[in-house]
């Protein structure tokens, strides 16, 4: 069995142990069942955090996200880019309580009106792992995550185009073809985060 298709094994298995504990042998069990004995380091990466929710790639951070909202049209679709921030004043504004100031999402209730609409142009997230952050921001197209140790201690940076690769497998980062993209990702990644996020509150 290639990688591949021993990734889509992987995925099945998290998929039916959603919920479940992970160190649970019968999980581990089938995955290993189908990995070859030259390829169990993918399985010591799929048992050490990789594959769970402990990174910034697009299988850890695209939750659904479905919404009823009284008197709001039914099944209605949007492909805006939506955060679970958004979650937190979408429920103040369609209960008519005043959202509070410190909430960083924007209400998603105009999305129900007109799913079409312009919204906003990235989504970010982070993980924390030790003394190095990952921050992420996803485009339309994009995901572009700086791995830092300290504000401007740059450890890692990983590119991944969803149009032509959907999997997210192929980091464009180290390509010199792709620097102009690189530079426009980095100036939408400061702007997705306050100049001050790693001082201490």
């Amino acid at each position: 069995m290639t990688i591949v298709g021993q990734k889509r094994i992987a995925k099945q298995v998290y998929h039916n142990s959603i919920g479940e504990d992970w160190s649970e042998p019968y999980y581990k069990s089938e995955w290993l069942d189908y990995v070859k004995p030259e390829n169990k380091a993918l399985a010591d990466i799929f048992f050490n955090g990789v594959w769970t929710k402990g990174v910034c790639w697009e299988t850890t951070n695209h939750v659904p996200l479905l919404l009823r909202v009284p008197g709001a049209k039914k099944g209605l679709r949007s492909d805006a880019l939506v955060e679970l921030l958004d979650i937190y004043p979408t429920l103040c504004e369609a209960t008519g309580l005043k959202t509070p100031t410190h909430c960083e999402g924007r209400s998603l209730l105009p999305l129900l009106k007109v799913p079409e609409r312009s919204w906003s142009a990235i989504a970010s997230s982070q993980f924390r792992k030790g003394k190095v952050v990952a921050r992420s921001i996803r485009t339309d197209r994009y995901r572009f995550t700086l791995w830092e140790k300290g504000k401007g201690n740059i450890e890692g940076i990983e590119l991944y185009d969803y149009k032509s690769d959907p999997e997210g497998t192929i980091n464009l980062a180290a390509s010199p073809d792709n620097k102009r993209l690189l530079e426009k990702m980095k100036q939408l990644h400061r702007s997705g985060w306050p100049t001050d996020y790693w001082e201490e509150k």
